[in-house]
């Protein structure tokens, strides 16, 4: 309602809002907040799967060395900031994250009226895959494990959301 009442004056729209953010007494930071206390656990994993001397050497499929960019294939040139490595992970990363997007986590309502927040969530996965190239394989294996389980549940939760549309829609027809 405010988005429409102030689609003309956005200074007003923002004062209006955060008087709505007062009196329902909710943090404008409280999309950030859950974030916090995963950095740490986040920096400390960077750490880890980089300096590891227990996963030196340690394989898994192609990889044949957790702390290090899994390189599939050497190219005979050096491209610069990614280097002469093809690496596989960071583009399977990438891949999943547009799958993740494609298929929708709920980000649909906030980027649908805000151009900029649409354009960085497009731009994202190339974002990452360019710092996630030359990571640790380990961790950037983990965020691709992180995306296929995101992906895997929002596709269970939209058929279960599916299934209780059916649902009421068919008690609906019955009353």
């Amino acid at each position: 309602a405010l988005k429409e009442k102030y689609r003309d004056n956005p200074q007003r729209f923002n004062q209006e809002q955060m008087a709505l953010f007062k009196r329902h007494k909710i943090s404008p930071l409280g999309g950030c907040l859950p974030m916090l206390p995963s950095l740490p656990i986040f920096f400390a994993l960077f750490d880890l799967l980089r300096n590891a001397i227990e996963l030196r050497g340690a394989g898994l499929w192609w990889i044949n060395d957790l702390t290090a960019p899994d390189a599939i294939y050497t190219l005979p040139f050096s491209i610069p900031i990614l280097g002469e490595n093809v690496n596989l992970l960071p583009l399977l990363y990438a891949g999943t994250t547009l799958l993740q997007q494609k298929i929708g986590g709920g980000m649909e309502t906030t980027t649908a009226d805000n151009p900029n927040m649409k354009m960085v969530q497009q731009y994202m996965p190339l974002i990452f895959t360019f710092i996630f190239y030359n990571f640790a394989s380990g961790l950037v294996l983990y965020f691709l494990c992180s995306n296929i389980f995101t992906i895997g549940q929002n596709l269970i939760t939209k058929r279960i959301f599916e299934q209780d549309v059916e649902t009421v829609a068919s008690a609906e027809n019955r009353d």
